[in-house]
């Protein structure tokens, strides 16, 4: 996948370039190689970003999640902030093809914020943004987005109990549990 990346960027087409490095980033992934990965997912971010594509959000949120994997949350914050300002902009124009992997990038967003500490109100926000993105997703294809939704809504409720509101930590719980989703 690396040479098909090179001939890719050899030719200047940068949009085939950042597909063939995410590839192989889910490659070096499926082989827990997540500092490899990230590295791979950073290049495809380049590439698109070099193309002009919607594909820099997606290749930053699985760059943010493989710096998680790796341990590297300080690294990871600014690549989730990123990755949540380009989907939010893709999802503008394509929300149907976007919302999911905006959800994704805004729940990667307020984890980061939370383990670090860092903005825990912005971290409720991506939470609760996130939850209500995944909201109707889960609806459609629950077998896709149903634990997805689970993670944001259990994020929620967590920041809201670091910041202790109880009531409203409670609300989001109860939520969970009429949806059965805290038993997924």
């Amino acid at each position: 996948m690396t040479r098909a990346a090179e001939l890719h960027r050899g030719l200047g087409d940068h949009e085939l370039e950042g597909s063939a490095l995410l590839r192989l980033g889910t490659a070096l992934e499926a082989l827990d190689l997540p500092d490899e990965a990230a590295a791979g997912y950073a290049r495809a971010a380049t590439a698109f970003e070099l193309a002009g594509s919607s594909g820099t959000g997606w290749a930053l949120a699985d760059l943010t999640a493989a710096l998680v994997r790796a341990d590297r949350a300080e690294e990871a914050l600014p690549a989730a902030e990123s990755s949540v300002e380009h989907n939010r902009r893709a999802a503008a124009e394509d929300p149907a093809g976007h919302s999911g992997v905006l959800a994704r990038s805004l729940l990667l967003l307020a984890m980061l914020r939370v383990e670090l500490r860092q903005d825990l109100p912005g971290g409720l926000t991506a939470a609760q943004e996130a939850a209500e993105l995944f909201t109707p997703l889960a609806v459609a294809r629950p077998e896709v987005h149903a634990a997805s939704l689970r993670l944001a809504l259990e994020q929620w409720a967590g920041v809201l109990d670091l910041l202790n509101r109880t009531l409203e930590t409670e609300e989001v719980r109860r939520r969970l549990a009429e949806a059965g989703l805290d038993q997924a």
